[in-house]
């Protein structure tokens, strides 16, 4: 729990779009935080800035992704909630 008013209760939301990169057993994503509609967030609260972080996987499975954070050891479980289907515009 957070007592800063910027913390809502201590529940929130981050945002960061960017790419990402898999080597042998390695998940690297690399971007930056961005506001809710993904337009770059250059201040305000939560973090701002470059994204930047490794993990090492754990197990992949076509509905779930374990992976282990590399800078902190926390484990991160990952499960299919929806199967979408990305239409590609035109720019």
């Amino acid at each position: 729990y957070y007592s800063d008013s910027c913390f809502n209760g201590g529940v929130w939301k981050e945002y960061a779009k960017g790419v990402y990169a898999v080597r042998a057993d390695s998940l690297f994503l690399e971007g930056t935080f961005t506001k809710a509609n993904y337009k770059q967030k250059v201040s305000g609260c939560y973090q701002t800035g470059r994204f930047s972080k490794s993990f090492l996987i754990k197990s992949a499975k076509p509905e779930s992704v374990q992976l282990e954070s590399i800078s902190d050891q926390r484990d991160l479980n990952l499960n299919l909630k929806e199967r979408i289907i990305c239409e590609q515009k035109e720019l």
